[in-house]
């Protein structure tokens, strides 16, 4: 029985491109002005720390020393998490998992994994993004990402802080992309 390398899963029980491509019709898009964008690349830690708390509140320096993150690194994170709505700040310092997150966490991995992207892609300026690179089939430039961030409101002070929220959305569609045993996008 073949498998894949990222997914570990039969070929025949894997997530494909059609499933992932399918997700860009599923309804429900969230209104931008409620969170920040987060500034976390790495979306297989967003999904570790998830399994970290294992249902159960966590500070921010337990998740920075599980991690080895700085405090901020760990904040990033755990906003990243809170813009999924997968955890809720319970204190200063303190965040418990939702109740979604909770079911998400125990399905089986196919149902698992495609709940995680169907959580970034209910947030318009991620569907754009992915659409633009389903089109394009690569993953579109950190340029092409930060005029869409300018196109759907999104406006800070500091171009640096710009580009990470620039690199958050393409590592996150990557990410997406890299679920699927039968789809290589390569970077523009």
């Amino acid at each position: 029985m073949k498998t894949t390398a990222e997914n570990r899963l039969p070929l025949d029980e894997g997530i494909t491109r059609k499933e992932i491509n399918a997700l860009i019709n599923e309804p429900g898009l969230v209104s931008e002005s409620r969170a920040i964008l987060p500034q976390a690349n790495d979306f297989n830690r967003v999904v570790e720390i998830l399994g970290f708390m294992d249902d159960q509140p966590v500070t921010v320096n337990e998740i920075a020393m599980h991690e080895g993150f700085s405090r901020r690194q760990a904040d990033y994170y755990l906003d990243a998490l809170e813009y999924l709505f997968l955890v809720r700040k319970t204190g200063k310092a303190t965040y418990e998992p939702t109740e979604y997150a909770i079911t998400i966490s125990s399905l089986p991995y196919k149902q698992k994994y495609l709940c995680f992207a169907k959580l970034i892609l209910i947030h318009p300026v991620f569907r754009r993004f992915f659409t633009d690179c389903a089109c394009r089939e690569m993953i579109c430039t950190h340029a092409d990402a930060i005029v869409m961030l300018k196109e759907n409101g999104y406006s800070v002070e500091d171009s640096a802080t710009l580009r990470r929220r620039a690199g958050t959305i393409r590592c996150w569609i990557a990410w997406i992309y890299s679920l699927a045993w039968d789809v290589r996008m390569d970077y523009a």
